[in-house]
């Protein structure tokens, strides 16, 4: 014989139970949740790497869900399990990690996100190209501060 029963367990019977307070359990939520986000984008952006392996692709979408916990960290820092940093080593060591091959699925998302109408932000780097030529070269104009013989062009690159 199967008994189904249901009951409704406040916020508080909880709170009287295990001793947390109702900062504590806002806290814990709040963290399960962002957590949660971090591993849907990384599956995301990152289950189209080009890689060799299924495996592989397990790997780099870990990695991406450790850089995006704690972004600006290096490897032995994101990963408190020495297998986790060897994988990854092992992972950049291998000939089919280009970083084209790793990032397919997020350029991909990313180009098609931005056929929308929106705001986005584009990180942009500007180079100075520079020749030092006696010869002028056609196309090319004058660069840096009035020195002489130099020329070149402003190359503007946006990731």
């Amino acid at each position: 014989m199967l008994n189904l029963v249901i009951t409704q367990i406040s916020e508080a019977d909880i709170i009287g139970q295990n001793g947390y307070g109702k900062k504590e359990i806002g806290e814990k939520k709040e963290m399960i949740a962002e957590k949660k986000e971090r591993e849907i984008w990384a599956e995301n952006n990152f289950s189209g790497a080009k890689v060799s392996d299924v495996r592989r692709v397990r790997r780099v979408v870990k990695i991406a869900e450790a850089i995006a916990a704690d972004p600006g960290k290096s490897i032995p820092q994101l990963f408190t399990d020495p297998y986790d940093v060897k994988a990854t080593y092992n992972l950049f060591r291998n000939k089919k990690s280009t970083p084209d091959n790793l990032q397919a699925g997020h350029k991909e998302i990313t180009q098609q996100e931005m056929t929308n109408p929106g705001v986005y932000l584009l990180l942009e780097d500007t180079r100075e190209m520079v020749w030092t030529d006696r010869r002028k070269v056609a196309g090319l104009g004058a660069v840096g501060k009035g020195e002489k013989n130099k020329q070149g062009f402003h190359l503007h690159t946006t990731m």
